[in-house]
């Protein structure tokens, strides 16, 4: 059995990430639930129960993350690797790449990247958790950012999802 999870998502080219915003895991539940349905009908009311009690939750996500996002106007954010390019698209954010395509950091992206982070007024570097700090320290360290990790593959996605978005709120909010 092979489950399109990205049906009726607007993808992002060559953003392979489509689980990083509320918006899209709306979707992917929406597309599991009626592919379990398809393959087991005699559990539907059980599929739509846990379906809808999902949906619930992560209604709350969105709607408090849209709440806190009213009184913000900068809403710029660093990040190592651009893993959080959905949810940027999804809540009116610019997600600003240290990483572009895989590539090592050049000079001249650092020094592109300093005039931004003093344009608007960033003080933190997001980056994976799993990333090596050696990799983000020394950087972190050029721009004068403090490091935030992150965890860009949720396991318990509504909480991992809450810890990012008061992160990135703190960014945002300073």
């Amino acid at each position: 059995l092979v489950i399109d999870a990205s049906k009726n998502v607007n993808l992002i080219s060559q953003d392979p990430h489509i689980w990083t915003s509320p918006f899209v895991i709306k979707k992917i539940a929406i597309n599991f639930t009626k592919a379990l349905i398809d393959i087991d009908p005699d559990n539907k009311s059980f599929y739509e129960k846990n379906l809808k009690n999902y949906l619930e939750k992560l209604d709350k996500l969105i709607g408090k993350i849209q709440k806190d996002l009213k009184s913000i106007k900068d809403r710029s954010f660093l990040i190592y690797h651009p893993a959080f390019g959905y949810f940027a698209r999804d809540f009116h954010l610019e997600q600003i790449p240290i990483e572009k395509k895989g590539k090592k950091v050049s000079i001249k992206r650092i020094t592109y990247l300093k005039k931004i982070i003093a344009e608007k007024n960033i003080k933190y570097l997001f980056y994976s958790k799993y990333k090596p700090k050696d990799t983000i320290l020394p950087i972190a360290k050029e721009l004068n950012l403090t490091p935030i990790p992150i965890n860009h593959l949720p396991l318990n996605y509504i909480e991992e999802m809450k810890d990012f978005w008061e992160k990135l709120k703190k960014e945002l909010y300073e």
